[in-house]
């Protein structure tokens, strides 16, 4: 959902906040996933705890898509469309593609938050520390955009080992872009 996001936003696609001031979309910083999982695997939780692994400071989807925006040097949308609404838009055959929006990406959209204690308490026991999601999210924008660049850069000179295509967000993963063949 946030690759989705970026690529709409910086293709200038989106045009609306899914959903409402109070929803938001539940990140964590991969750098953090990442230790606590290679802690997890030194460490194991006790039998049957379970985690729910995301940042309680996720900003709304609205201040999200800002700080996205900002970074992108784009317009970021300001009117919201309510989810339900974009779900049934997301049914009608082609709209997937129209909207380069997958209808499953509408149900990480949340109004509710989660309790994080548990995981505060366990980052703290194994001295892990929150990064700050906002300089991430940031990071991610221009990782983002100079990928793209880069891209575009391969697209049109093309390169020894394959050629780089930019990706269609409503066909590609992120995975998918680049074939040796070409």
């Amino acid at each position: 959902p946030l690759y989705e996001l970026l690529d709409n936003l910086a293709q200038g696609r989106l045009h609306g906040i899914p959903g409402s001031p109070a929803h938001w979309l539940p990140l964590i910083s991969v750098d953090l996933l990442v230790a606590l999982l290679a802690s997890l695997v030194e460490r194991p939780l006790g039998n049957g705890s379970e985690l729910l692994a995301l940042d309680p400071h996720s900003p709304s989807l609205g201040e999200l898509l800002a700080l996205l925006a900002e970074e992108l040097d784009v317009a970021a949308p300001s009117r919201y469309v309510p989810v339900g609404l974009l779900a049934a838009l997301l049914r009608l055959p082609g709209a997937e593609r129209l909207l380069h929006s997958r209808r499953e990406s509408l149900a990480f959209i949340r109004r509710e938050r989660y309790d994080c204690t548990p995981l505060q308490a366990e980052l703290q026991a194994r001295q892990l520390v929150w990064p700050d999601l906002r300089q991430a999210l940031r990071a991610s924008a221009r990782h983002y955009r100079d990928s793209r660049s880069q891209a575009a850069q391969c697209s049109d000179t093309g390169s020894r080992h394959g050629r780089m295509r930019a990706p269609d967000a409503a066909t590609d993963s992120p995975h998918e872009r680049f074939d040796p063949t070409a």
